[in-house]
């Protein structure tokens, strides 16, 4: 007696007989199916790695998880409840140090989101994902100095299922990134990065992996924006290239429904928006638009707060910070290999409405004790608070300000998105400065014509923002066409500056590497990276400052000048 089957999905089968036919009736009723068995408390991860240096793959287990209650599963029916728990940007925030915007109430960290994520596993009715989209270590003192272990920790002791690559994972390099990928219990994904041709891929670079979930078996593809490279510095990502992800995840989909897999979800380090119509709009939309056998599409980056559908497949982005947690269920039909989406919600994560998880908590309680010096020491006091913004900033005025003085130079520049937290009025500690300025960047110094500053100014200025400034003062008019934006320049005595004259100018490394679309740094003279912590600048400043009794004092506005 001989019979073949074929995927689920594709609905044919070759029944050599009458007796398997009736035989495969008997099994479709039974309690449990028998085209898979039956899950074990741990996740049985299943990580290819099909296009990297040998072309095999490799089958992990992931590390059992402490404190985890895996729920009751219904089976003996075609359709399975899929709960998907996520979140993404976390950026290191391990501490509940963040408000929710309208309520004012003490939203996130590890302890909180850990409880919320437990909270939901015990409403589940059917298998859960714990996923996360990508830059969840880097942006806390906590994290940073611990170079992501902390957060790492966290997610192994939450049980995540898996991460995708953000830009913000390669703030420490690839040899730190690398560290952190053996150090966790899931896989890190990104189906789009390659270490050369098309085909090629670093053997730490997983494009996907497959997870066994009781009778569900599901496809998790990772991807990130392709315009990533603008955002991270280059010698962070040297040799790497970033390929457009769409038709990468399509072509990976279809491989993993044909080897049986019964769910595919994207894990997308792409932002977007969504319109009080409910509109999904932005780079995420255009991405899950041009998608084929997805069942749900679960972003990033942008720090925004999308639930919608984009072509009837359901697309989330759960803000950023660990503020709030996406959860998603879909009615995965397992006999016809269909899905649909019952509910989806992003929820804020309240600490007060939670018993915050005393494992997590006493987790980062240690890392906290070790960096505690560094941490909770108040350096400095500000008069008011200091405040940042995409257009000129008092904080980024007093962060251009403290550049330039820390090297001696006549002009400096900031870009607006390396500040990361307002100031708040009172004592600054350290640990505050880490967060205000997260990324390891160093003071570069170079040599610019007065005709190359304003081209800096002019690659620094578009309809969404301007570049911080010290030194100088300038007129521009955003609407006008990229090079005919800035209207005039000087420096701090109103003086123009001299086209020809060369001007002593500082910049932090991401920018005077090309970053954010810089170019003209590049071409200044005399360039030399001081090897200066522009973090490490700002807290010796202030130091200074507390040390002479005298408080941090935000700078008058004035030095851009909007022309309409």
């Amino acid at each position: 007696m001989q019979f073949t089957f074929f995927s689920p999905l594709k609905k044919s089968f070759v029944i050599g007989t009458t007796i398997a036919v009736l035989y495969l009736a008997l099994a479709l009723s039974l309690p449990g199916p028998m085209r898979t068995s039956e899950a074990s408390t741990e996740t049985q991860i299943a990580a290819s790695a099909a296009q990297a240096a040998e072309g095999g793959s490799e089958t992990r287990t992931a590390v059992p998880r402490a404190q985890v209650t895996e729920p009751k599963i219904h089976t003996g029916t075609c359709d399975t409840t899929l709960t998907i728990l996520y979140v993404t940007d976390l950026h290191g925030a391990l501490l509940s140090e963040d408000k929710d915007f309208a309520t004012k109430k003490p939203v996130g960290g590890a302890a909180v989101v850990a409880a919320y994520i437990e909270a939901e596993r015990q409403r589940a009715t059917g298998p859960v994902l714990v996923l996360a989209s990508g830059d969840m270590m880097q942006g806390s003192a906590i994290s940073n100095l611990s170079r992501g272990e902390a957060v790492i920790e966290f997610m192994n002791e939450v049980g995540f299922d898996a991460c995708a690559i953000g830009n913000h994972e390669f703030d420490w390099g690839v040899v730190v990134l690398k560290a952190r990928i053996k150090q966790a219990s899931f896989p890190f994904l990104v189906s789009n990065i390659f270490s050369g041709r098309k085909t090629e891929r670093a053997d730490w670079i997983l494009p996907y992996a497959v997870v066994q979930k009781a009778n569900l078996k599901i496809g998790i593809i990772g991807a990130i924006t392709e315009d990533a490279p603008v955002v991270i510095n280059p010698k962070s990502i040297k040799g790497l290239n970033f390929e457009r992800p769409d038709s990468i995840v399509n072509a990976i989909a279809e491989q993993l429904r044909k080897e049986g897999v019964q769910a595919v979800v994207v894990l997308a380090h792409i932002g977007g928006s969504q319109e009080e119509n409910g509109t999904i709009t932005g780079p995420i939309a255009e991405f899950a638009s041009k998608l084929k056998g997805v069942d749900a599409v679960l972003g990033g980056h942008s720090h925004t707060v999308v639930s919608g559908t984009v072509n009837s497949v359901p697309v989330m982005i759960s803000g950023a910070n660990g503020v709030r947690l996406g959860v998603m269920r879909l009615k995965i039909d397992t006999c016809r290999g269909r899905s649909s989406l019952l509910d989806e919600s992003v929820k804020p994560t309240f600490a007060e409405a939670v018993e915050p998880n005393k494992t997590v908590a006493s987790i980062v309680e240690s890392f906290r004790k070790k960096f505690a010096d560094q941490l909770d020491k108040a350096i400095a006091v500000a008069s008011e608070p200091i405040m940042r913004g995409r257009g000129e900033s008092a904080l980024g005025d007093l962060i251009c300000d403290i550049m330039r003085d820390a090297v001696g130079a006549a002009i400096a520049f900031q870009n607006s998105g390396g500040i990361r937290v307002d100031l708040d009025k009172g004592p600054i500690t350290g640990g505050m400065i880490y967060r205000m300025i997260p990324f390891d960047n160093t003071i570069v110094t170079m040599y610019l014509t007065g005709k190359q500053v304003k081209e800096a100014l002019e690659e620094g200025t578009t309809e969404r923002g301007v570049v911080q400034v010290s030194g100088i003062q300038y007129t521009y008019k955003p609407e006008d066409p990229p090079g005919q934006r800035i209207k005039s320049v000087g420096l701090e005595d109103g003086t123009l500056i001299s086209p020809n004259k060369l001007y002593l100018v500082a910049t932090n490394d991401f920018m005077a590497n090309g970053g954010d679309r810089f170019t003209v740094f590049k071409e200044g003279k005399k360039i030399r990276n001081t090897q200066i912590l522009l973090r490490d600048a700002v807290i010796s400043w202030m130091g200074a400052r507390q040390k002479a009794g005298k408080e941090i004092v935000p700078p008058k506005l004035g030095r851009a000048e909007l022309i309409r």
